[in-house]
């Protein structure tokens, strides 16, 4: 996470917000084509490797020769929209560079080292992304600052890290043949197309902002846009690892219903606390963020940062619904409440981003957020499972306390500390133990008992 925290502010100080717009609205574009090539099959494939229904090897192979086909489909119909659209050809061909992650996702295996919650084989191949992604941008950048090179260097870090999580199941699990079963594909498209299309909603909902912006405003827009994205990104990261701890575990127990209840609430009580802490350094700190990561270039999106951090707030306990959902069989309910809530955000943001900009995407996305919170409250209610009611008050009102409590010790403190690092490192520091004190204090956060399932490894 802090090495793609790294490449990325490197990185959009070396292009710039227009340079740095265009890598992130060529994402954007090729995520919706991703999902056309992978179809749900990420989550579908855990989840029955979790619960031992059919031989991982199996479902694995089954599994990405189904997605290497899909993609191939996937990349048929984005270069038709390339050659129908108009964009610059600088534009068009980090499009087509980005497209790789189409294969490269399909070889990608960790649904199945979750599944057998093998989480460090899964951890260790986004390490060497991102540490491989690191280095090549800080070395190729040297000799050609352009965005074809930046984009090059992400696929090739990308595919170098899918490969060694292909080696490593085929000397610890089993072989992976490329095998061509229609039956088997069919299958598994039948059983997996709640999840295809709750991933298709989940990038309009997380991502069609962006494109908006990049074909409404100015790539300099999506860049600032991108940039506070990429801070929002970085916070959303860590709930994934409470996500891909808790998933199998959650599914595993789905008949256990005293079992389930425990781990769930173990679940709600660490991500919503984490998601709080979180949202709470980057609210009040926005300025600082913005200026270290960035630069002064990028000033423009810091107000987008703070409206952003809300959202991390809420969209924690999204994350807890919705892996909840998931590993409950309730994923067409999920696939509506999604679809519901990007149909939201999709109206909005064609309203108001013309009208107020990037500010507004942002706010957008909050209000959807706190939309699709609802549906899955309801959804839970009917089947009478955990909404963890008293836990969301709990962290809401220690978020409320430290964003008030915050802001009044920085106005108190006002310019007796200029530098961004400085201020940032000690004021970071102090909310963060804080936070930590008065949450483990109250009992709102109790480390010893979720350690136990974020340290479950079979290696």
């Amino acid at each position: 996470m802090l090495c793609g925290l790294v490449t990325h502010a490197y990185l959009a100080r070396v292009l710039g917000p227009g340079n740095y717009g265009i890598l992130g609205f060529a994402v954007s574009v090729v995520s919706y084509f991703g999902i056309l090539a992978s179809l749900g099959t990420d989550m579908w494939g855990a989840r029955t490797i979790a619960r031992q229904d059919r031989e991982i090897n199996t479902v694995t192979a089954d599994i990405v020769s189904l997605r290497l086909v899909l993609s191939l489909v996937s990349l048929v119909l984005l270069v038709f929209l390339i050659s129908v659209w108009r964009e610059t050809s600088t534009v068009n061909a980090v499009i087509l560079i980005q497209a790789a992650s189409l294969f490269i996702a399909a070889l990608t295996l960790d649904f199945s080292f979750q599944g057998l919650e093998r989480l460090g084989v899964a951890a260790r191949r986004q390490m060497i992304s991102a540490v491989t992604a690191l280095l090549g941008i800080l070395v190729f950048m040297q000799y050609d600052g352009s965005v074809i090179t930046a984009a090059i260097v992400f696929q090739a870090a990308a595919f170098v890290a899918a490969l060694y999580a292909v080696v490593i199941f085929r000397r610890t699990v089993a072989v992976l043949p490329f095998r061509i079963n229609v039956t088997a594909w069919k299958n598994i498209l039948r059983v997996s197309v709640p999840f295809a299309v709750t991933g298709i909603v989940n990038a309009i909902y997380f991502s069609i902002d962006v494109v908006i912006i990049g074909l409404v405003l100015s790539k300099e827009d999506v860049g600032l846009y991108v940039a506070a994205g990429r801070v929002l990104a970085l916070g959303l990261s860590v709930a994934g690892i409470f996500t891909t701890a808790f998933m199998p575990v959650l599914s595993r127990l789905v008949a256990e219903r005293e079992s389930r209840r425990e781990a769930s609430l173990h679940l709600a009580r660490s991500v919503l606390f984490t998601g709080g802490l979180i949202a709470s350094v980057g609210f009040l700190l926005a300025s600082e963020i913005i200026h270290l990561l960035f630069g002064a270039g990028f000033a423009g999106a810091e107000e987008t940062l703070r409206l952003l951090m809300v959202n991390l707030a809420a969209a924690y306990v999204l994350v807890v619904y919705h892996l909840q959902l998931m590993s409950w069989n309730h994923e067409r309910a999920q696939m509506v409440i999604m679809i519901a809530g990007a149909t939201m955000n999709v109206v909005l943001n064609l309203i108001f981003i013309p009208l107020f900009g990037i500010e507004a995407a942002a706010a957008t996305t909050l209000a959807s957020t706190l939309f699709v919170i609802v549906l899955a409250y309801i959804i839970l209610a009917r089947h009478g499972d955990e909404r963890h009611g008293l836990v969301i008050v709990q962290n809401a009102i220690l978020f409320g306390v430290a964003a008030w409590g915050g802001y009044k010790v920085l106005a108190a403190a006002g310019h007796a500390v200029e530098a961004p690092a400085i201020r940032f490192l000690v004021f970071g520091t102090l909310l963060t133990l804080l936070y930590g004190t008065i949450g483990w204090g109250l009992r709102i956060i109790r480390p010893a008992e979720i350690s136990r399932y974020l340290t479950r490894d079979q290696n």
